[in-house]
């Protein structure tokens, strides 16, 4: 079942996690002119084939100095994925990025910058401190939900053979 979610791209002036820099009017601009419901979401890295294919681009919008971007992910195996991590609490961030094309000077993005697309990255996932903390109470719970009932078994075996 497809999936809307709203995730954070790209902040003006501070330097992303590619040491680039988007300034504000860069944003605006990718906001006003992108061609949104062509643009593909895909698993970074990795051939665009329908299995790394997360979904489409919805619509990008700048509030505040933060671009965002609306995404509906789809029922493939990866846009499974981040539902299921979505469904354990999990908001993946930090795995978001721009493709496009421009000139970078000094590591500043100009203004004749085009976004193309918009790529998950699971190997930043491995640097999200968030990712791990709701894995490992997911994780816990679980074991207290199975150690619970093996209490319960336990009991039952217990009132069954005196």
């Amino acid at each position: 079942m497809p999936t809307l979610i709203t995730v954070n791209l790209e902040r003006a002036g501070v330097p992303n996690a590619n040491g680039r820099i988007y300034p504000k009017a860069v944003l605006e601009k990718a906001a006003a002119t992108n061609h949104a419901p062509l643009m593909l979401v895909a698993v970074a890295r990795q051939q665009v084939r329908l299995d790394t294919l997360l979904g489409t681009v919805q619509g990008l919008e700048v509030q505040g100095e933060q671009l965002k971007a609306h995404l509906l992910l789809v029922d493939t195996e990866a846009g499974q994925s981040i539902s299921k991590l979505m469904a354990l609490g999990y908001q993946p961030a930090l795995a978001w990025s721009m493709v496009g094309r421009g000139t970078v000077i000094n590591m500043e993005v100009q203004d004749d910058y085009v976004i193309e697309g918009v790529v998950f990255d699971p190997q930043r996932l491995c640097k999200d401190d968030r990712l791990r903390r709701v894995l490992l109470a997911k994780a816990r719970a679980s074991l207290h939900r199975v150690s619970a009932t093996e209490s319960e078994k336990e009991g039952e075996r217990g009132m069954k053979h005196p």
